[in-house]
């Protein structure tokens, strides 16, 4: 791999070192992507902080020494535990690939895709696993706050109390991606006799039918009674519900700190061990198309493999 360009080396000098209109311009390319705003900023965010805190990173990539930048990078996301760079550090080259037509920096990304793929990060909100004694504890006290909420703000955060249950029963049931629950319409929602139908878009586009459980379903017919078709199915803003179901958790002692993907966790577990420990049924329930995306699931689990031998018994 070439590792200068000659031609551009100026241009790429002023443009790698963090300026205010660099990250403005990966920020549009983020949301041209098809990435939301805020989640743009927070690429942004975690990979200015990357480049700026590590001015040898800047002089290899300046050089174009692709080898040790991708080691630099490495290490750092391994030391420092940041999800999110992974993948923008993986864009920002593809951005760079299409801003100065060098096929080079995709070279660069895919790279950097493999390697930080095998990566085992194990950052603090990926060990949070709800499970469903939590989830239960977590409908309860909703249920409880909602109706001794304050005549000022009642019915606000009723609306989310209500999202929020709703939201808690589905994400637990199906074990589905917090995104892809609060893109649903209410038009995305069918009854076939007393149960309930999901039909979601998933991560890379894959259409995916869900069915609920016939006490969700009789609860979700009653929250989507009389709203118009195009309406959303939660309402409320992915901030709102994680602030509620974050301070519930904390003040009734449920959880440190809630999470969304612990609920997709927590079923992944239960789905696990529901099959006899088989990572095939685990996948497909996951919509995974990857079966190695799944072993990361299963790997961070803490599943007790000395007791599932020591229950043979011989």
């Amino acid at each position: 791999m070439v590792n200068e360009f000659k031609d551009n080396q100026d241009l790429i000098v002023n443009k790698l070192l963090g300026s205010i209109s660099h990250l403005k311009d990966f920020y549009f390319f983020m949301i041209r992507s098809g990435i939301k705003p805020i989640s743009s900023k927070r690429y942004c965010v975690a990979l200015n902080s990357l480049f700026i805190a590590h001015t040898s990173l800047n002089d290899k990539l300046i050089a174009m020494n692709w080898e040790e930048s991708k080691n630099l990078i490495v290490t750092y996301i391994k030391n420092r535990k940041i999800y999110v760079t992974r993948y923008a550090i993986v864009q920002y080259m593809k951005f760079l690939a299409d801003k100065f037509k060098n096929e080079n920096y995709n070279n660069f990304s895919q790279i950097l895709a493999k390697e930080l793929r095998g990566l085992e990060f194990q950052a603090k909100r990926d060990k949070i696993v709800i499970n469903k004694q939590q989830v239960d504890n977590l409908l309860s006290y909703v249920s409880a706050y909602s109706i001794s909420a304050s005549n000022i703000k009642r019915k606000v955060t009723q609306r989310i109390c209500s999202d929020a249950l709703i939201l808690l029963r589905i994400l637990y049931e199906t074990g589905v991606r917090i995104d892809a629950l609060l893109k649903m319409r209410i038009s995305n929602v069918s009854f076939e006799g007393e149960r309930a139908y999901l039909y979601m878009i998933e991560k890379r586009g894959t259409r995916i039918k869900m069915p609920v459980s016939i006490s969700t379903s009789i609860y979700l017919r009653s929250h989507i009674a009389g709203k118009e078709q195009s309406e959303s199915l939660i309402r409320s803003s992915y901030i709102s519900l994680y602030k509620l179901l974050n301070s519930v958790c904390h003040k009734n002692s449920i959880a440190d700190k809630f999470s969304f993907h612990g609920i997709r966790r927590a079923r992944a577990k239960a789905i696990y061990e529901a099959t006899g420990h088989d990572i095939n049924k685990v996948s497909k329930y996951l919509h995974h198309k990857n079966i190695n995306t799944t072993q990361t699931y299963i790997d961070a689990l803490g599943i007790d493999f000395e007791k599932l031998v020591d229950e043979v018994n011989w």
